[in-house]
């Protein structure tokens, strides 16, 4: 809403408002993401990654679109299997002046 009302202007003089929202947002992620590996354990992305790829129920990457997959052209849409717990975590973080 900032940004719609005052554009770019910075809250500071230095930093733009966008730069200051990406960060916002990244602490967000990191905390969001802390969360859920405290909650269900460092080996929980354990059988995620194979190779520097990421797989999702047995299929490589997440398509929004399956029918983009040329690979795997009967793969069944399937949500990140991760997505409702990194979500619920989202949901729980909270910032305050110290972040």
């Amino acid at each position: 809403m900032y940004t719609q009302l005052y554009g770019d202007r910075s809250l500071s003089g230095d930093v733009p408002v966008s730069a200051v929202l990406a960060h916002d947002a990244v602490l967000v992620a990191g905390s969001a993401i802390e969360r859920v590996l405290r909650k269900h354990g460092t080996n929980l992305f354990a059988n995620t990654f194979s190779h520097h790829q990421l797989y999702n129920d047995g299929y490589p990457g997440l398509y929004c679109r399956p029918i983009e997959d040329r690979q795997h052209p009967n793969r069944p849409f399937e949500p990140f299997g991760f997505g409702d717990k990194i979500l619920d975590a989202l949901k729980q973080v909270t910032l305050d002046e110290e972040d």
